[in-house]
């Protein structure tokens, strides 16, 4: 039997420990159960934790924020995340690796969406070059895709790679397909100079 979709307790324990500093973050951990703060609060930091307390969290960020606000959460969130002590390390090692250019980057998101998320569909690049690149994100299981709320916060999250590749650019959904379970991401930027 598959296990159930799940996330990385680490995750979702930065993700709080962010919202405790953050501008009407308090507001936001008021709109979570007790039992999603404690459990995320109190798990072991690479243990998995269902994917419903990710998307209970997804929905009070988007809930509170609104959408502007809760891109911006998501994207200095992930830049919060890549600086925490685990994380960090992590990221010199993909540096080390792949270099810090977007493209490079992005070739690694298959590889970290596997340590973060379980059974819950997979990443795929399908094209990248010097300044674009496409990504799906397919096999999306239905609980994912009851609305567009995790869809949406993983496009903002996706956005903090620019910032730590120090350049300008979007990332946009290109296509959505909840029932079928796909979502196709573009991204685009302004080379280095």
């Amino acid at each position: 039997m598959e296990a159930r979709p799940a996330a990385r307790a680490l995750f979702l324990r930065n993700t709080l420990e962010h919202l405790e500093v953050y501008p009407r973050g308090q507001r936001v951990l008021r709109r979570l159960s007790p039992d999603t703060v404690a459990r995320a609060k109190g798990a072991n930091a690479i243990g998995w934790l269902p994917l419903e307390m990710d998307l209970e969290l997804d929905e009070a960020v988007l809930a509170e924020l609104g959408r502007v606000d809760s891109d911006t959460f998501w994207r200095r969130n992930m830049l919060h995340a890549l600086d925490t002590p685990l994380m960090a390390e992590l990221t010199r090692a993909a540096v080390r690796m792949m270099g810090v250019s977007p493209p490079h980057l992005i070739r690694f998101f298959p590889k970290a969406w596997r340590a973060f998320f379980r059974n819950v569909g997979e990443l795929r690049v399908l094209e990248s070059d010097k300044t674009a690149a496409r990504v799906t994100w397919e096999r999306i299981p239905v609980i994912a895709t009851r609305t567009r709320t995790f869809p949406d916060s993983l496009r903002a999250t996706f956005t903090a790679l620019y910032d730590f590749a120090r350049v300008r650019g979007a990332v946009e959904i290109e296509s959505l397909d909840l029932d079928g379970g796909r979502v196709v991401y573009t991204f685009a930027w302004q080379p280095r100079r």
